[in-house]
């Protein structure tokens, strides 16, 4: 099975291991994160990314769409010892062809089960050619819908005036693509995908998610400290700075601010109009998606 994952990935740049987590840590690993977003939501963590900013009374707090810092002590002490039981070194090092790598980026991923999400098309790194980066979703709780565009599919992007090489222009974030240009991942939980972060993809998915979105980056040190090998932002033990908290969302419970919000769910319901009408001038492949991130997300496919 091992061999048939590393030609799958040197084929597509992409591949879905199944059952990498074994199920009693699964179980583990998945009250622990829980804890972790229930943390979030409270407030009491500052470290949170929020993409549809709905009414905190549906959420019991804001709408958090990621964890950052998920291994850190003082959200939970329990996080990374769990996570690093997960064996996926040897097959990490295999697929990749690397010597060694070090992880630069961790987070946790989370949608509630009413509201469908989808991110706009891009790649982490511009360049195509790029190999020395990794990106892993390790699943939770069953998702489907991430899409990607493998290694074979990624020069016929130019007939959707995307650049397959470099990042993709504003204008065409949320391309209609064709079906036949994509692959949809349909994840168990336990399940790990690893790919490039260079290939053209977007997180999509109806309903409920859960999971460690992780990068890891190509090293030439010889030194293995764990499973992951941490960045010292992302180690455990890591004390995070006022300044580190800048870029992150900033809670505000006030009524002007919920007004706003209970605006912007409304929009949850409707498709997006301006696309609507700019797509009615366009040909076929130039063509933008227009109920993502609405309750009609489905039907955009």
């Amino acid at each position: 099975m091992q061999e048939k994952y590393i030609k799958d990935f040197s084929n597509n740049g992409f591949v879905l291991v199944k059952n990498l987590i074994n199920y009693s840590l699964l179980d583990d690993l998945k009250r622990e994160s829980y804890e972790s977003l229930s943390k979030s939501k409270s407030g009491t963590w500052k470290a949170n990314r929020v993409y549809n900013d709905y009414p905190y009374f549906l959420f019991n707090g804001p709408n958090i769409f990621g964890v950052e810092y998920p291994f850190n002590y003082n959200l939970n002490k329990k996080i990374f010892g769990l996570i690093s039981k997960i064996k996926f070194r040897e097959l990490l090092l295999k697929i990749s062809g690397w010597k060694n790598y070090k992880t630069s980026l961790s987070r946790l991923h989370y949608n509630p089960p009413f509201f469908n999400y989808s991110n706009h098309w891009h790649r982490d790194f511009g360049d195509y050619s790029l190999n020395s980066c990794i990106q892993a979703v390790f699943y939770l709780e069953d998702e489907s819908g991430f899409r990607i565009v493998s290694k074979e599919k990624n020069t016929e992007l130019k007939k959707y005036n995307i650049s397959p090489n470099k990042h993709i222009a504003e204008d065409r974030e949320f391309a209609l693509l064709g079906k036949d240009m994509f692959e949809e991942i349909e994840a168990k939980r336990g399940d790990v995908l690893f790919f490039f972060s260079s290939l053209l993809h977007q997180a999509n998915c109806l309903g409920k998610r859960l999971h460690y979105h992780i990068r890891f980056e190509e090293s030439q040190e010889t030194e293995i400290v764990d499973e992951f090998n941490l960045v010292k932002e992302m180690r455990p033990e890591y004390e995070i700075k006022k300044e580190d908290l800048q870029q992150y969302y900033k809670y505000n419970d006030s009524l002007k601010n919920e007004f706003f919000r209970i605006k912007f769910f409304m929009k949850y319901f409707l498709p997006h109009p301006r696309i609507f009408f700019k797509n009615m001038t366009k040909k076929k492949n130039d063509k933008n998606t227009i109920f993502h991130s609405t309750i009609w997300q489905r039907f955009d496919y």
